[in-house]
């Protein structure tokens, strides 16, 4: 099964908000959806930033594809339809 892999992943690599709607292609609202029901990396506080490391990222998109290869888009379905 093909993994997703955008970028070599590290732990030093970090994204704020902006980079992951582009980088998943999805809205600031729906990564919040997700974060509360329990569904996406938590964010970690670098000062005032809010950041998340690139490695878990890469980590949850993986166990998304893992799952289903539909889940990466599927994940914002399932969470209004509650």
């Amino acid at each position: 099964m093909a993994r997703v892999q955008h970028e070599a992943p590290s732990a030093k690599v970090r994204r704020q908000i902006g980079p992951l709607e582009q980088r998943l292609t999805i809205s600031r609202q729906s990564i919040w959806r997700w974060l509360k029901r329990g569904q996406f990396p938590v964010p970690h506080y670098l000062g005032a930033r809010r950041v998340w490391w690139l490695d878990q990222i890469v980590a949850w998109e993986n166990s998304r594809m893992r799952q289903d290869p539909a889940a990466l888009l599927s994940v914002d379905r399932e969470s209004t339809h509650t």
